[in-house]
């Protein structure tokens, strides 16, 4: 047996050091008995005992981590790229993709490698939430709760010479840290929920036994045996762990979350719902949901059931001749339209906006409400632009060039404000012509001057690129090359006149 002297300076890389007597609970309660953890195994063919329920979840902390290891804990896009991120809709992408496809078995791995490398049709990458994006949030005498597993043989330590028995836990296996001074600190994305039953229920004495009802003076008006289904009230929630957070959801908040998402533990005596944050779908405001983190609340269109059915004209074999049959097929994919209304989005959305008409992917996982879905954003496959009038057409493009000249301006009275000249100089430099984009330093010009250069002030006009634009002859564009003093490299201004 491994004797461990002063366990408190035990610091490990990643690993929480907890003092537990056992891996077990003292008492473990069954349905039907409340037995010691020494006749547990006498009492096991009760029909009712899970093993998992005996085990300690629980233990003080000694000694916190020096590191936390940067392991990815959860995939923020799409497990797989979408069409719309895997191609920007030209046609070489599609061919070479085609192409890969069809020659994949023939080529070599090393070939393959060179391949892919030189025609990669996708920018596409999963990114992840890293469990070392988070701070250490605990201290000796804080009391761990951690997955069922933590504590084993495997991950047992050693005693002290008091016969304390120490465990190590991987950080990520935590789910909170309750301090000293009784304050709950979620850590690694974690949310503490209990169970939702509507508004204005409570647990009420019905006889003896305790039930959720509703009352309307001392009259019971309704009661429930099951809860709001995938929905929750938040108790207790940590710091945002990544960009996959949910920054607007805070304790009290009543929430939608994924199907599974949940677990159910006993913590400090009392049974909660775990889950982590980006589990989270929507949380009610104003007497409805909307959507959090980044889920899009879409307005769908229901088909009417007579449009989903196909029918299908086959040939069939019957003693010996061909038979012509009719076969009906109902789509229940088809039950509703790939065509939705943005009605909210999500903090996190980047690209998807509200009011707005989009194509989505059917076959997505959704949280249904009445008319409306909830889905991620990675799920919306493209925005459906509304038809212009000519006025607003005119009006839009107004408001681009008033936009781009006022950048070209800024953008070139910063370069101009690094050079001592007089505004006269350069009135005279580019005489009657009009600087038509942004103005950038550049190396001196390859090719031969047409001219001899000018001087006005600081600037000297040493090249000149020009074309003619236009029909009638008389119009161009182009490039003035300008050397200005005390620079080593040449202002490349372009222009018209």
């Amino acid at each position: 047996m491994e004797i461990i002297e002063n366990p408190g300076k035990l610091r490990m890389y990643n690993d929480v050091l907890i003092h537990a007597q056992s891996e077990t609970e003292e008492f473990i309660k069954t349905k039907n008995l409340t037995l010691h953890k020494n006749i547990v195994t006498q009492k096991s063919e009760d029909a009712f005992f899970h093993k998992q329920k005996g085990k300690r979840i629980h233990g003080t902390v000694v000694a916190i981590p020096y590191k936390i290891r940067p392991s990815r804990i959860h995939q923020t896009n799409s497990l797989t790229p979408k069409a719309h991120q895997s191609f920007s809709g030209d046609v070489i992408g599609l061919q070479v993709h085609a192409y890969k496809a069809a020659i994949r078995r023939e080529l070599q791995e090393k070939e393959l490698k060179v391949f892919m490398d030189k025609y990669r049709s996708s920018p596409w990458e999963a990114e992840f939430t890293r469990n070392d994006e988070q701070e250490i949030l605990c201290g000796p005498g804080d009391t761990a709760w951690f997955h069922y597993l933590a504590l084993s043989q495997d991950s047992y330590m050693g005693q002290d010479n008091d016969n304390k028995r120490y465990y190590r836990v991987p950080y990520e296996s935590i789910f909170c840290f309750v301090t000293t001074e009784n304050e709950v600190h979620m850590v690694n994305g974690y949310v503490q929920v209990e169970q939702y039953w509507s508004k204005d229920f409570m647990e009420i004495d019905v006889d003896g036994v305790k039930v959720m009802g509703k009352l309307k003076g001392n009259l019971v008006v309704e009661l429930k045996d099951k809860p709001e289904l995938q929905t929750g009230v938040v108790v207790c929630k940590g710091k945002d762990l990544g960009i996959d957070s949910r920054p607007s959801v805070v304790a009290g908040d009543v929430i939608l979350y994924r199907k599974k998402a949940e677990f159910i533990n006993k913590i400090q005596g009392q049974e909660v719902l775990l889950m982590q944050q980006w589990q989270i779908i929507a949380k009610k405001v104003d007497m409805k949901f909307l959507p959090v983190g980044n889920y899009v609340m879409l307005r769908i269109t229901k088909i009417p059931e007579k449009k989903i059915i196909h029918m299908n004209m086959i040939k069939r074999q019957v003693a010996g001749l061909m038979m012509e049959e009719i076969e009906f097929k109902k789509d229940l994919r088809s039950l509703i339209e790939d065509i939705a209304y943005v009605v909210a989005v999500g903090e996190n959305c980047e690209f998807v906006k509200a009011d707005t008409r989009v194509f989505f992917n059917v076959d997505a996982e959704v949280f249904n409400i009445a008319d409306t879905l909830f889905i991620k954003e990675g799920d919306i496959m493209a925005e459906i632009l509304k038809p212009m009038t000519e006025d607003e057409i005119m009006a839009d493009a107004m408001e681009s060039l008033i936009e781009w000249e006022s950048e070209v301006a800024s953008h070139n009275d910063k370069i101009l404000k690094g050079i001592n000249y007089k505004s006269e100089d350069f009135i005279r430099l580019v005489d009657d012509c009009r600087i038509t984009d942004k103005m950038e330093w550049v190396e001196k010009p390859t090719f031969k001057a047409e001219y001899d250069p000018d001087t006005y002030g600081p600037f000297t006009l040493a090249y000149v690129d020009q074309w003619s634009v236009g029909d009638s002859g008389d119009s161009f564009a182009g490039f003035m090359y300008v050397k200005v003093k005390t620079k080593d490299k040449y202002l490349k201004i372009p222009y018209d006149c």
